[in-house]
């Protein structure tokens, strides 16, 4: 048994969450489960048998750490030592733990959850 995951926000619904969703349900052996971690939004679910939807926003553990580095400008895009990264500090993406954390908090949430071999 395998459990496979995704994570999107409502834009990421619109243009491609829903079309990967049902093509999942459509195309993809029934023992492979799917969790599917949405983030203020409701997708279609096509197979509830095969497919879980989960709120990413009523993730605890998410939303605490998000309270707690929402502002802090480091883990939001800001290079904390610019002088020391002088080739990198300028590509806000290495320095957005907030913005990508919902990945991380979805793999750790979906080991937790799954009650599958992989």
């Amino acid at each position: 048994m395998i459990t496979a995951l995704t994570t999107f926000h409502k834009s990421g619904l619109e243009l491609y969450g829903q079309r990967f969703i049902d093509s999942f349900a459509q195309r993809v052996d029934k023992k492979i489960k799917l969790l599917v971690y949405a983030e203020n939004c409701e997708p279609n679910n096509p197979d509830p048998a095969q497919i879980e939807i989960i709120s990413a926003t009523e993730l605890l553990k998410l939303n605490q750490f998000k309270a707690q580095w929402g502002n802090v400008p480091k883990a939001n895009g800001k290079c904390p030592f610019p002088e020391r990264r002088p080739r990198d500090h300028h590509k806000e993406f290495k320095w957005d733990a907030v913005r990508f954390a919902n990945k991380v908090y979805a793999v750790f949430d979906a080991v937790e959850r799954a009650n599958t071999n992989w």
